[in-house]
């Protein structure tokens, strides 16, 4: 894609257990500790080109910016923050073909205890060139640390202090490539009014989850005529989570396991609506907490110790053909038993 401004930074999360408590864990898989995701956002429209899961290594960020090269078209101004590894890394990926600078934050160190848990005081920050002739006025990383903002408020894993973290690198690249093709191609930007890739020219509609589901298969199909030309047999092809050497910094190699959990989503969909058009008597699916259906509306019925004006005194105590404290109806008889379980002494 050709672009102007690419400001690249990096989001901290942990696979397993932290980096310190590694030696310590119980069982602790080879992939535990610290997981880095190097990012790299174009700064007019916003989309993410391209990312790379990796550690801080010299050697996760050539294949981070080494990716990034083969997706630019054109020369453009490059802005990282103070990370050694990515002086090399850029040398070599893009030579003297780019401009780059860096953006060297200075922090004011926290002797109090809440720096434990929050980050440093910048007090200043330095900008240093490195190759060309980059822009002072556009060397930021704004963008892509705002960016890095949105990852972390999306994904439950990158959540601090609770233990929704990762427990699988498996698990943690999945979530991050679904994300991802969501914050490109579905999500809508509120300041752009349309998704990154429309505002990038890549697309010019509005993609749906169905739509990346319907690519992600093809793409699985395509890898897996191409695995079996090479000669690989059907235990091989059938397997769910395929080893690789480097897939911490190649997320790539395990993309086609997506596919699985959204074409399961998008058939257990489809399938219910269908029992239900062809049988207008069958059981429809019990919905999830705090939905509505089409067939039974749904009542509201207040918690222990919420406020209950506006409900007949009789609704407040057993409500009609409504479980208490749930907003989904249930079969007669789960109704019955509720009720009795639920109605005060």
């Amino acid at each position: 894609m050709k672009s102007e401004r690419v400001p690249c930074d990096e989001i901290w999360s942990f696979n397993y257990c932290k980096q310190r408590n590694v030696g310590k864990a119980t069982a602790a898989p080879l992939d535990a500790g610290d997981v880095w995701t190097g990012t790299a956002i174009d700064a007019d429209t916003k989309l993410m080109i391209t990312y790379a899961v990796g550690d801080r290594t010299l050697a996760s960020a050539r294949l981070f910016i080494d990716d990034l090269h083969e997706r630019l078209a054109n020369r453009v101004q490059l802005t990282s923050d103070g990370h050694a590894a990515y002086v090399q890394a850029v040398e070599g990926a893009f030579g003297d073909d780019v401009d780059f600078a860096q953006l060297v934050k200075i922090y004011k160190g926290s002797t109090s205890p809440a720096g434990r848990y929050s980050p440093p005081e910048c007090v200043g920050a330095r900008k240093h060139r490195v190759t060309g002739n980059p822009d002072d006025a556009h060397v930021s990383t704004s963008y892509v640390e705002r960016s890095n903002l949105s990852i972390r408020m999306a994904n439950r894993r990158f959540t601090g202090l609770t233990n929704a973290f990762s427990k699988k690198i498996d698990n943690h690249l999945y979530a991050l490539a679904l994300y991802f093709a969501f914050y490109n191609f579905v999500r809508i930007h509120k300041t752009l009014k349309v998704t990154p890739a429309m505002a990038a020219g890549i697309t010019d509609k509005l993609w749906s989850l169905e739509d990346i589901a319907e690519r992600i298969e093809a793409a699985r199909q395509a890898w897996a005529v191409q695995e079996a030309s090479d000669g690989l047999d059907a235990a091989t092809l059938n397997d769910p989570a395929p080893r690789h050497k480097d897939r911490r910094a190649l997320p790539e190699v395990v993309m086609r396991n997506v596919v699985m959990s959204l074409i399961a989503m998008a058939w257990i969909g489809g399938s219910a609506t269908a029992s239900a058009a062809d049988n207008p008597k069958a059981q429809p699916v019990r919905p999830a907490w705090g939905c509505k259906v089409d067939h039974e509306p749904a009542r509201r019925v207040p918690r222990p110790g919420a406020p209950s004006e506006g409900l007949p005194h009789d609704e407040r105590i057993n409500p009609p053909n409504q479980p208490a404290y749930c907003d989904a109806p249930k079969s007669q008889s789960e109704r019955d038993r509720t009720s009795q379980a639920a109605r005060p002494l």
